[in-house]
């Protein structure tokens, strides 16, 4: 019994790795959200780099073989992994194919910004479904990570109830960065919540309390870029109308003339002449593209140059999706780490 007791012993290690739940990711910002949700219970790889444009990443043979191994297979959708069709298709796994318990859209359940009214090359890149950029909102972050656990759950039922809570508890971590921890104990995350996605927290916030406005209450990013609300910014490529939406911040113009799609001459000049015109405080660009033209326009009207990882692990600052967040809002309103 004792030789047996220490045989069980000598491989419990192995059967509790055994038991992982291997999940993979298009992207670190849902590899982060994988581990946040999943624990010690997953092992998670992601196969986009983070300082790799996500839409184009070519399905080598160790990708797609580490798909076929999955358990759950994680993408954002809504086009921005064009890539992923193939990949699927090769890796042979019929449990990660959309429709599968192993597959999740991380982006189900958001309502999209940006949907074309019509579709032509003529566009540039475009997103049929709409903008797919979405983990740059907080708000939708937690959706994001919702649905994660909620795939999890489909592939490892008896911790269905973990992934659950850990996916609540990441909400509210998210909540306090977002709105600050007053504010959220005030008014509740619900209520914040649908007044963010309304479009009313803005005003809800003059009502008063106490003899005070709620807005003394509002700490997290919110705070910290509320005197850029209602400012224009310059962006490099169609990437942050979600962060631009929930921080109040107003979009001047893009360097690209179309998505994916170099300017010419006179785009650029345009754009500086917008730039100018606008005051903007800040272009910015994320950190896989070329950052010459958008350095040009901000020397040429006054601006700040921010060049920016766009997702998590993108740059030294941005160890975790936090430190993505924090380092985009430092960004954006020229503050010293």
């Amino acid at each position: 019994m004792k030789a047996a007791l220490i045989v069980l012993l000598t491989l419990l290690p192995a059967l509790v790795h055994a038991a992982e739940v291997r999940v993979v990711t298009t992207t670190t910002d849902l590899a982060w959200a994988a581990r946040e949700v999943g624990g010690d219970r997953v092992s998670v790889r992601s196969l986009c780099s983070p300082t790799e444009d996500p839409h184009y990443v070519t399905p080598t043979p160790s990708l797609v073989a580490a798909v076929g191994d999955a358990d759950l297979f994680v993408e954002i959708g809504l086009g921005l992994e064009i890539w992923t069709g193939r990949l699927l298709d090769g890796a042979g796994n019929p449990d990660v194919r959309p429709g599968g318990p192993g597959y999740v859209r991380a982006s189900d359940g958001i309502a999209t910004k940006e949907r074309p009214s019509t579709l032509s090359r003529a566009g540039g890149d475009l997103h049929p479904e709409g903008n797919p950029h979405v983990w740059l909102d907080p708000v939708l972050m937690k959706i994001v990570a919702t649905n994660v656990a909620e795939g999890l759950a489909r592939v490892d039922p008896p911790h269905a109830d973990a992934y659950r809570q850990r996916a609540k508890a990441l909400g509210d971590r998210i909540d306090a960065a977002l709105y600050g921890e007053e504010l959220v104990a005030l008014l509740g995350s619900a209520l914040l919540d649908r007044l963010a996605r309304g479009g009313t927290l803005d005003a809800y916030l003059d009502k008063e309390l106490g003899g005070a406005p709620l807005r003394a209450r509002l700490g997290g990013w919110l705070a910290r870029l509320a005197p850029l609300r209602g400012r224009s910014v310059v962006y490099h490529h169609q990437s942050w109308v979600y962060f631009a939406d929930r921080f109040g911040l107003s979009i001047a113009a893009y360097v690209e003339s179309k998505p994916g799609v170099q300017p010419s001459a006179g785009h650029v000049a345009r754009v500086v002449e917008i730039a100018g015109t606008a005051k903007v405080p800040v272009v910015v660009v994320s950190n896989y593209y070329d950052a010459r033209l958008a350095r040009s326009i901000a020397e040429d009207v006054g601006s700040r140059l921010a060049v920016v990882p766009l997702m998590t692990g993108g740059s030294e600052g941005a160890g975790d999706w936090f430190a993505l967040m924090d380092s985009l809002v430092r960004a954006h309103t020229g503050d010293a780490p």
